[in-house]
């Protein structure tokens, strides 16, 4: 029962919020998702003068009036049950209970502004969540290996969960969507993380996060090198993350990452060893045609650069080649993509560089480098 009489709120920019009489049921509710509104403003039995000055002083007069009477009877019957013989009888029955709630309110006026009132009448029990604010998860995935991508070659990843809201996030549960096809022999899941074979995928239930806590879980696995439709393909991973709660944001609920797996060639084969998983070794020798000699502005410069690879093949290389001056400042620049590199693969490339009238006394640094 819930009686409430001659209540009144000013400024329409508050709320008055009444819940009341939640009976056995399951309760979860958000105070901060409430529109603002005045359910009981027009009370009956109520007069009301405000008056404001320039000063934005607020003098309120009120007069109200309330009777109130509550008149309750609570019973409850099992049913009358009854039971007559000979020899041992009896009679099963479930529990009966009988109970009675009231909240009386009268002649209660709330002023203010930006404001919020509750009266929580819990009948029952706790089950559910009452909140004052909202969870916030966030998750980042990342990846580690050791040595390059390829076939057999094991990788750990590893998946952080923050909760950056001002409220518990509760039955917090995280899923990884991984590429079954090329990902194999999943092992060494922390936080009791159960693998889905058959579907491609790992879940963790984190259970209850606080606000500002993290956790954070991983696992091992192998590139498995199949189904390749190129000399390469991308191992993918969704991961996602939520709880039983709304969200504040859902747009850092999910990660994406990508691992750019390499296949095995028959040919990365050098002088007779099979060198076949290995890793690349690149050789770069530069040279110009100065003779160690000093130039002057306007002269031209002639580069010659050798690359060579005695390792494992190297995939998507590319050459970088940075002049600096004096004073440390870049004044050339050039790259060539050099596609993959094989064992014994050996490149010569030459170039001119015309030096300005302007350029600087000094010694200039030109530096060469591979990226594969």
């Amino acid at each position: 029962m819930v009686n409430v009489a001659n209540t009144n709120t000013y400024n329409s920019t508050g709320a008055f919020l009444f819940l009341s009489n939640l009976f056995d049921g399951f309760l979860d509710l958000d105070l901060r998702t409430f529109d603002i509104f005045n359910p009981l403003n027009n009370a009956s039995s109520t007069t009301c003068l405000v008056l404001c000055d320039s000063d934005n002083n607020i003098d309120i007069l009120n007069t109200n009036d309330a009777a109130i009477q509550n008149d309750i009877e609570v019973t409850t019957d099992t049913g009358g049950n009854s039971a007559e013989g000979v020899g041992e009888t009896t009679i099963n029955t479930e529990d009966a209970f009988a109970a009675a709630n009231v909240i009386n309110v009268a002649n209660t006026n709330i002023v203010g502004r930006n404001w919020l009132t509750g009266i929580i009448n819990i009948f029952g029990n706790w089950t559910g969540h009452l909140t004052f604010g909202v969870p916030d998860l966030w998750v980042g995935a990342r990846a580690s290996m050791s040595g390059s991508p390829l076939p057999d070659i094991p990788v750990t990843y590893t998946y952080t969960v923050i909760n950056n809201g001002n409220a518990m996030a509760p039955d917090v549960i995280l899923a990884d969507d991984f590429d079954k096809k090329h990902i194999s022999n999943v092992r060494g899941i922390t936080q009791n993380g159960i693998v889905h074979d058959t579907q491609g995928f790992i879940t963790w239930e984190l259970r209850d996060l606080d606000a500002g806590e993290y956790k954070e879980v991983s696992y091992t696995a192998n590139l498995t090198g199949m189904g390749y439709d190129d000399n390469f393909t991308f191992v993918n991973n969704y991961i996602g993350v939520e709880s039983s709660l709304q969200d504040a944001n859902y747009d850092d609920n999910f990660d994406f990452l990508s691992i750019k797996s390499y296949r095995l060639r028959s040919y990365d084969t050098w002088g007779g060893n099979n060198v076949v998983g290995a890793e690349p070794n690149i050789e770069i020798q530069k040279s110009n045609n100065t003779d160690d000699q000093g130039i002057l502005p306007c002269d031209q410069v002639e580069f010659t650069i050798v690359v060579k690879n005695t390792g494992g093949t190297a995939y998507d290389g590319v050459l970088w080649d940075v002049m600096y001056d004096p004073f440390g400042d870049i004044v050339y620049e050039e790259y060539w993509e050099l596609g993959d590199l094989a064992t014994g693969d050996e490149l010569l490339i030459t170039y001119g560089v015309d030096f300005a009238t302007t350029s600087p006394w000094g010694i200039f640094t030109n530096v060469a480098e591979v990226s594969a």
